[in-house]
């Protein structure tokens, strides 16, 4: 393997950084231009939406291939499992519940090119199936697990989140919600009647 070439694409590998405050300047004018940018997009598109919409159609059309489909609905197969069990469970209706997620996905993908992430209300799911949880907890659970994402991303606190909080804690957290989901699963396999 080429490494050279590799290295090169690295954005801290820019000929005009020679040190660690060059490349730090560097991507701090990154982040600000990166900011800048976003602002004159969502400025754009509140003065100009039709403009702006067919605009992207058309551009969503022109990329748009079978590996881009296949991509978006890679998360069902986590997803739909857990929406039927908590619909089984009567923690959630799963009309609405598939609908919602299904529009959210539509519009996520359309606007960023990415559909929505799902990995926080796939934890609700599993906690929400390992506990049984009511529809009014796994509603509100999911009300203030949205407000809480929403503020993460908009104050960029996030990142502090990453910084303070270690791998192994969110890896462990993660096979504890796992165990607990597969013990329940197994649980509610037990209880058909075969």
């Amino acid at each position: 393997m080429d490494t050279s070439k590799s290295s090169s694409s690295l954005p801290l590998e820019t000929p005009c950084c020679n040190t660690t405050t060059e490349r730090n300047d560097a991507l701090d004018h990154e982040d600000s231009s990166s900011t800048t940018s976003t602002i004159k997009s969502l400025s754009f598109i509140a003065h100009h939406p039709m403009q702006w919409f067919v605009q992207r159609t058309q551009q969503v059309w022109n990329q748009l291939t079978l590996q881009e489909i296949s991509g978006s609905l890679g998360d069902l197969g986590t997803l739909i499992p857990l929406v039927v069990a908590m619909s089984r469970q009567r923690s959630i209706v799963l009309g609405p519940s598939l609908f919602f997620a299904g529009v959210a996905n539509v519009i996520t993908g359309y606007v960023w090119d990415v559909p929505m992430c799902v990995q926080p209300m796939k934890s609700i799911a599993a906690v929400a199936l390992a506990e049984n949880l009511s529809r009014q907890e796994v509603t509100a659970a999911g009300v203030w697990m949205g407000l809480f994402m929403v503020v993460l991303g908009v104050t960029q606190l996030i990142e502090i989140v990453n910084v303070i909080v270690p791998s192994p804690v969110v890896s462990g957290l993660q096979i504890g919600v796992g165990l607990r989901l597969a013990t329940k699963g197994i649980t509610m396999v037990a209880d058909l009647p075969w």
